[in-house]
């Protein structure tokens, strides 16, 4: 089985002044990154921008792929959750599969959270494995 690494910049809405959740028509909210993406030859991370109150889904469906673990660097705006337990994630003990492949991130107003420093994005990393 492969593993895969995909990086994700999740950007808060005030980089991206153009963004507007009401404006965007539904293929413009679709954003498809190919699966030899997430190797180490990516050089950039994908940017997600997110406006307060909002959400967004990372689906890995058809792509194969089950994710395995996250990593969320600055979890002091943004919140995250999965289909399936995961590691990397608080879960209620109810883990009976470890399939998950959805991740959502939803925008929450600021926490200050103590050793972090304040910052209006973050590195989402994915690690999943090609079943």
């Amino acid at each position: 089985m492969l593993s895969r690494f995909f990086s994700i910049l999740i950007a808060s809405s005030f980089l991206l002044p153009s963004f507007s959740i009401e404006s965007a028509i539904a293929s413009d909210m679709v954003k498809t990154i190919p699966a030899h993406n997430g190797s180490t030859k990516q050089l950039q991370p994908v940017q997600i921008p997110l406006a307060t109150g909002s959400g967004i889904s990372i689906n890995f469906t058809s792509s194969g792929e089950t994710i395995q673990k996250v990593w969320l660097d600055n979890p002091s705006f943004v919140t995250i959750d999965a289909d399936s337990c995961l590691d990397g994630l608080p879960s209620s003990g109810n883990c009976r599969s470890k399939d998950a492949s959805i991740i959502y991130l939803r925008r929450i107003n600021d926490l200050s959270i103590p050793g972090l420093p304040k910052t209006n994005q973050s590195l989402l990393t994915i690690v999943t494995e090609n079943q």
